[in-house]
């Protein structure tokens, strides 16, 4: 890990030497395929009815965690923790649309990387999807080098981003320092800034611990959850969601709205010329009809999701909160 502060180089400082320990990521990542439906109608949509779909916890475990047999008897391994999880990849393998209008796709674990200008805002998505849609083309949504994520889980095994101020690391009694883990990485950032800190405040401790003066640890630990974020990114698959917007509107109501004013508009221009209140009644009546039948229009969305994810093991990361 590095954040060095002023260029100072790393010191053979005792406190801390980082166990390099086998990385989750030295195994294949994990392939899963998932099949979301989102179906609605025209009525729906317009009476602000949301276009998504949410995984449940019981289901993500089902489809993202693997079962590890580890003897003939039947016994498995502890599964893996898919709430931080490090996705590799996110592909979309297929998708069906039957809106008429184009689609913005929110996606977890998917940054927003195709923008839509909406008037003075530009508004991203994980993936647009254009109005009657349909493909079996393989288009990649995210694509992430896990080599750093690999680096770091293999030199600081156990910590990630979730328990990284809470795992290895315990406030003294005197509120005036930490007993810190030799192995915790904040102990790696000392070591790199030696330099620069007073060394007399981080002492040795028993049991491979040392106190740390509070000064130190609450200068260094929130730069050190924002690299510890960007080095292991995990996702919680269990909360793995998809959001639908239209992507050239800001609702819904406000897309179908412009849509069936063009449909009245053909109805006006099929009775033009004529008058009377025979006239006037038909034009009424297709109008009516013709919104029914708008308005009970399917709005359908099936589309192939790939996920190629690498897995911590669930006492890498600790508790999750």
């Amino acid at each position: 890990m590095s954040m060095k502060k002023n260029n100072v180089p790393e010191t053979s400082i005792e406190p801390n030497a980082p166990a390099v320990g086998s990385s989750p990521f030295s195994k294949p990542p994990n392939h899963r395929t998932i099949v979301v439906n989102l179906e609605s109608t025209v009525g729906k949509l317009s009476k602000g009815e949301p276009l998504s779909f949410q995984i449940g916890e019981k289901a993500a475990g089902t489809i993202f965690k693997n079962q590890q047999y580890v003897s003939i008897h039947g016994a498995t391994a502890r599964p893996a923790d898919i709430r931080t999880a490090v996705i590799e990849e996110v592909k979309m393998v297929g998708c069906n649309s039957t809106m008429p209008i184009a689609i913005g796709m929110q996606i977890t674990g998917v940054e927003p990387k195709e923008f839509v200008a909406q008037g003075d805002i530009g508004t991203g998505f994980s993936v647009v999807i254009p109005p009657e849609h349909q493909s079996n083309i393989d288009k990649v949504l995210q694509k992430n080098d896990t080599h750093v994520a690999s680096q770091f889980a293999s030199e600081f095994p156990g910590f990630g981003p979730q328990n990284i101020a809470s795992k290895g690391i315990v406030e003294a009694p005197n509120k005036q320092s930490y007993f810190v883990e030799r192995q915790h990485p904040l102990m790696a950032i000392v070591q790199e800034n030696a330099d620069n800190l007073q060394m007399a405040h981080v002492q040795p401790f028993e049991n491979n611990m040392f106190m740390v003066s509070s000064h130190i640890v609450d200068s260094l630990m929130p730069p050190l959850k924002v690299q510890v974020a960007r080095q292991l990114p995990c996702t919680n698959l269990e909360n793995l969601r998809v959001d639908a917007h239209p992507a050239d509107y800001p609702t819904f109501a406000a897309a179908f709205h412009k849509i069936s004013q063009n449909e009245m508009a053909k109805i006006d221009a099929s009775f033009e010329g004529m008058t009377g209140p025979d006239v006037e009644e038909k034009i009424k009546q297709q109008k009516a009809a013709a919104l029914r039948a708008f308005s009970a229009v399917p709005c359908n969305i099936q589309a192939k999701l790939q996920f190629v994810y690498h897995t911590l093991e669930e006492t890498d990361v600790g508790n999750v909160e």
